[in-house]
C-alpha cells in the first residue's frame, strides 16, 4: 500500500527586495575589551592529579600496567596454537562438513 501526497502551494511567496548597504559586521572592527593577560589557575584534572601523584602511586600504576600486558600476550599466544592444533588436526573440516551434511 503506498501514499502519495502531492502539495502544491497556491499563494506566491513574497520576497522582500535587499538593500544595497553593507552590514554592520561586514568591515573590520576593533576589539573594545582588551585581552587578559593575567595567568589562570590550572582547571585541567589531568594536570592537577598527575603533579600531585606520588611517586609509589606511579610505580604501582606501571606494574599493573605490565602485569596486563604480559597477561593479554600470554593469552595471544596460547589462543594461536590452539588455533594452530586445531586447524592441522582436522577438526575444524569434520565440523565443515558436518554442518554442510545436514
Amino acid at each position: 500500500m503506498t501514499t502519495t501526497a502531492s502539495l502544491i502551494h497556491t499563494e506566491s511567496f513574497q520576497f522582500r527586495k535587499g538593500t544595497r548597504e553593507q552590514g554592520r559586521c561586514a568591515g573590520r572592527q576593533r576589539l573594545i575589551a582588551q585581552p587578559r593577560s593575567d595567568i589562570e589557575p590550572e582547571h585541567h584534572l589531568y594536570k592537577l592529579s598527575r603533579e600531585s601523584a606520588s611517586h609509589r602511586f606511579g610505580r604501582l600504576e606501571l606494574i599493573t600496567f605490565l602485569f596486563f600486558g604480559i597477561l593479554v600476550s600470554a593469552a595471544t599466544v596460547y589462543c594461536g596454537t590452539e588455533l594452530f592444533h586445531v586447524v592441522n588436526s582436522g577438526a575444524l573440516e569434520q565440523t565443515v562438513q558436518t554442518l554442510l551434511s545436514k
